[in-house]
């Protein structure tokens, strides 16, 4: 939002759309007030409701599945046990050095 806000305001400054009087110091205040107000209100830096619906679902398939599926070292750790579960199984059945086909 206040991204947005900024931009637009940029580029009407930049475009001339803005009276002559306003400068580079009025366009960095009016920036400014926009994100105090944002501030006071507690808009600026909360999630999206979109976020939050992401953030409550994720949560909810840790839940059911007992394990965090979003922590990428969780990934590399569950593949290299699979891995390493694969050749274990493999030396069993054919002997180290074998290949496998």
């Amino acid at each position: 939002m206040l991204v947005k806000y900024a931009d637009d305001l940029h580029t009407k400054y930049f475009d001339g759309k803005l009276p002559a009087t306003f400068d580079h110091i009025k366009l960095m205040c009016r920036i400014k007030a926009k994100y105090d107000y944002l501030v006071s209100k507690g808009t600026y830096g909360t999630l999206s409701p979109e976020q939050e619906q992401i953030i409550d679902l994720t949560a909810q398939l840790e839940q059911g599945s007992g394990e965090t599926i979003c922590h990428p070292r969780k990934w590399q750790a569950k593949s290299k046990q699979t891995h390493q579960h694969h050749l274990a199984t493999h030396h069993r059945q054919t002997g180290p050095g074998k290949a496998i086909r």
